[in-house]
Formats: structure tokens, sequence, C-alpha cells
């Protein structure tokens, strides 16, 4: 993991008017000086970074607050302008601290407000924004027609994980698909470093998109997947990779731990024969 698209180092500064979606502020990396006016809302728009194919995940964090005011920020996808995930101060002057996971090549929309939305206060704030990329050289690969080439006894190294192109993420978009060569006999697979928080489960499917054996999952959060089939014949084979039973979250707060486990480490698979 690493971040992708460096803090700007001059400072941003709030450009009025931007109290609606028309006309709100574009906006990079960094710190963003601003200020609440009355019942205004500040809306401004920030893209995801060129460098990341894979996607990745935004933290958003609003400090700097007057001490006795509550602010809220909401995110929307720019492709549905859906509302993403909001979140607010919990007491006077608390700074919000907020997370979402991004699609490649998508734009969104951040709207920072009073969480009492009758105030009529004057507060300011800094709204500071990071990315950071996913490094995953196998994505996209989330149907089996876009399959990711793999070897034999090469580790893999990938995310369970999907970001916001819209403002809900389909489960699907979790799954990972993987092809390879196989020779006719025993074949197993190992996925370990799985994240405490994701149950994982595999599948083995042969090159007609048939079904080889049961399913495979790891029977808890964290849990390695061990899976062993017996091939009929040489050739191409299918694995997919995906979650059970509820989707990992793709939004929330920040806590001082960082996001979620499966939005910091991937997990690792292993095909042998």
């Amino acid at each position: 993991m690493s971040y992708a698209g460096a803090p700007v180092d001059e400072e941003q500064v709030e450009e009025e008017p931007n109290d609606d979606a028309k006309s709100a502020n574009g906006v990079q990396l960094g710190t963003i000086t601003g200020e609440l006016t009355g019942k205004e809302q500040d809306h401004f728009t920030i893209s995801t970074p060129e460098s990341s194919a894979a996607g990745g995940y935004f933290e958003i964090r609003i400090t700097d607050i007057a001490s006795t005011e509550l602010i809220r920020v909401d995110v929307y996808s720019s492709f549905d302008e859906g509302q993403i995930y909001y979140d607010g101060s919990d007491s006077s002057g608390q700074s919000v601290l907020v997370y979402f996971l991004a699609a490649p090549e998508q734009a969104y929309r951040i709207v920072v407000g009073h969480w009492n939305l009758g105030s009529t206060a004057v507060s300011s704030y800094k709204l500071d924004l990071r990315y950071k990329r996913f490094v995953d050289v196998y994505e996209p690969n989330n149907e089996q027609d876009v399959a990711a080439d793999i070897e034999l006894d090469v580790p893999v190294s990938a995310f369970m994980a999907a970001g916001h192109r819209a403002a809900a993420v389909e489960s699907a978009e979790f799954s990972d698909w993987y092809a390879f060569q196989a020779a006719a006999g025993t074949l197993n697979v190992l996925i370990d470093q799985v994240p405490k928080n994701v149950e994982l489960v595999a599948q083995l499917f042969n090159a007609a998109g048939v079904k080889v054996g049961a399913a495979q999952g790891g029977g808890n959060q964290g849990a390695d997947v061990m899976l062993s089939r017996t091939l009929p014949a040489d050739g191409r084979y299918f694995l997919h990779v995906t979650h059970e039973p509820l989707a990992p979250a793709t939004h929330g707060p920040l806590t001082v731990d960082g996001p979620p486990t499966h939005v910091v480490q991937p997990y690792s698979l292993l095909v042998s024969q």
C-alpha cells in the first residue's frame, strides 16, 4: 500500500460560492481551509489519482473546528450523485474522520456543513484529503472473462476490496478471478494472510465453466482457505475467490488504527501441483 498523488505543497483555500453541487470547488489532495457562514454547505470535488489502476481509498479529516460547533461531512459519487456515506462530530469541536473506497477514474463530491442544519454560526475548519492506492496488479478481474492469468507455484498478493463507482457497491465487484494451466492430478490451493475481518471462499472451475468439486471456505473471519481437488485432464482452469457471507465495508469512520484490516492488508494465494 502506498500513497498515490502527493498532497500539493501550496495551501488550498475554499473559494465561494461553492454552496451546491454545480459550484463545487475542484480540489487536490492536501489541506483546504474553509469556513461555514450561515446555513450554507461547502461543496468540493476530487478525483481518483490517475496512477491508481486498482483503485484505493480516500481518508477525509475535518479538523480545527470551532469549539462550539458540530460539523458533518457527506460523500457522494459523481457517477450517479448517490450518497456514499455521512458522519459528523459527536461533541462540539470534535474532528470528523472518515474513509471510503474509490474506484479508478472516478470523481467524488465532499460536502461539509453544520451537523445542525439550522445553525447560522460561523465556523472555520480544515479539510485534509489523502489517498492510498491498492497495489494489486491482477485488477480488474472481478468477472471470469477478465480473469487474471497466474502461474502455478508463484504467490499472488491481492486485496478483497472494491471501490465506489456508484453510491452502492455490488457484492460481485469484490470477486477475484484467476486463470491458469494445470495438469491432470492433484491441485492444491492455499489462501492465507486473510484479513481478520473477512471470511474468504474459493471455487474451482474447468475451462467450460463447470465446477470442479464444491466451494471451500475458511469457516471464520481471518481463517486460511485450503482446497485440494483432483483434475481429470490437462487444461485451463479458473479459480474464483470471494467473501462470505457479507461484503466487507467500503466506507466508515476512520479510527486511530486506520481503516478496517481488509483495506490495508492483502491476502496471499498459492496454487500448486
